[in-house]
């Protein structure tokens, strides 16, 4: 679930926030997008990360990775220049997040003060332009965009117009154009005198407790429980309508049958004439361990190429058999990497021939039957014995 955090870096989060002068708007948000990463460091640490901060125009910090550390230090040397322009950072948003397709769940976190911006480029200028022209080629971005999940971290009091009337426009952003989205905002705080019934309460309350670093923390817990909630389920072998927990996933082959006499279906699970071990992902370490042990068969290939080829038919049919396709083009981009980190470290030829030949398979729409099996390249044109060796050509590769 790649995640790519947007930073307000307009001049308005400079602004200390009333009621705690040891803070900034700006500060607090540095503050959060620790946590965010403290989270997803306990939770998630397989999560591609990248760091976004925008103002008149949008600037990638950090690309997408799994080192957090580098984002962290990346938060910390942000500096504001000058307006917000929401819609520029949406528009590079979809740019930055097009290499991962639509087959993902794709996070967007922004930490802003709600600012509007100014004259055409502010979102309520945006809004006027798009009633009136919602087919034009420059709203195009806009379907890209709907595909993602959009979370608003909102850094305001209550007590503040321009933040309560932002936070209106921006649901209205949300509603009028479609998109998947939710804003994370601090609840109002209730004045003391007031409670108490004092008929005349102080007309300046004290803001402490509405917006600080505990606060804010709050607002990321509720993000991470909204959208990066850990779950488990079940997939029961022999019972079609039922699923239970806790969560167990079986290797076999399924073959379902329609009864000519019933109209309930069937499953039927034989395992292959060649035993193989059973592949359990429950954890995110169990498909991580088999990752790399195919990429350590292929470092010691030729020697290794049959094992190489087992386990990676092995980790197919599973992927297969829980409809996880995705990790099929995510297994060719990471065998496509390997061939060129050993390319450039002077592996055999075989070896990275057999790498780009695997990559190559398992893209294909033919190898996407559960009983299909991605076999080695096989050479062609080798010598047979003695003076034939001295005078034949290279060996060549039949594919």
């Amino acid at each position: 679930m790649p995640t790519l955090i947007a930073l307000d870096a307009s001049l308005s989060m400079l602004r200390p926030v009333p009621g705690r002068n040891e803070h900034t708007y700006q500060s607090l948000a540095s503050k959060g997008i620790q946590h965010l990463l403290d989270n997803l460091t306990a939770a998630g640490k397989m999560e591609h990360v990248a760091l976004l901060s925008y103002s008149t125009t949008a600037e990638l910090k950090v690309d997408f990775t799994r080192d957090y550390d580098q984002v962290r230090q990346a938060v910390k040397k942000v500096e504001p220049v000058d307006k917000a322009c929401l819609m520029s950072m949406l528009k590079a948003v979809v740019s930055i997040m097009s290499p991962w397709g639509n087959q993902n769940i794709l996070q967007v976190v922004v930490f802003t003060d709600c600012g509007l911006g100014f004259g055409n480029t502010s979102i309520t200028g945006f809004l006027e332009a798009y009633a009136e022209k919602e087919s034009e080629p420059e709203f195009g971005f806009l379907k890209t965009l709907a595909n993602y999940n959009l979370n608003f971290i909102c850094l305001g009091l209550h007590s503040d117009y321009y933040f309560t009337r932002g936070l209106a426009v921006y649901q209205q952003l949300l509603d009028k154009v479609s998109l998947k989205g939710q804003l994370f905002m601090t609840k109002p705080a209730k004045s003391s005198d007031a409670a108490e019934g004092n008929p005349n309460p102080n007309p300046n309350p004290s803001h402490k407790s509405e917006l600080g670093r505990t606060t804010v923390f709050e607002l990321i817990e509720r993000l991470c429980e909204a959208s990066y909630k850990s779950s488990e389920v079940t997939l029961k072998c022999g019972s079609y309508f039922r699923m239970e927990a806790p969560v167990l996933l079986w290797h076999r082959r399924l073959r379902m049958s329609k009864s000519p006499t019933s109209s309930a279906e069937n499953l039927h699970s034989h395992t292959d004439q060649k035993i193989e071990s059973s592949v359990v992902w429950i954890r995110q370490a169990s498909l991580q361990s088999d990752v790399q042990k195919v990429l350590r068969h292929a470092k010691k290939m030729p020697d290794k190429t049959q094992h190489f080829y087992k386990e990676l038919n092995r980790i197919r049919r599973a992927a297969l058999a829980l409809g996880f396709v995705e990790l099929l083009e995510a297994l060719a981009m990471l065998l496509e990497k390997e061939c060129a980190h050993l390319s450039l470290n002077g592996a055999s030829k075989d070896c990275t021939l057999q790498l780009q030949h695997a990559a190559t398979e398992l893209r294909k729409t033919s190898n996407r039957d559960i009983k299909s099996t991605i076999v080695p390249l096989q050479k062609v044109g080798a010598s047979d014995a003695g003076s034939t060796a001295a005078t034949a050509p290279a060996p060549s590769y039949m594919y």
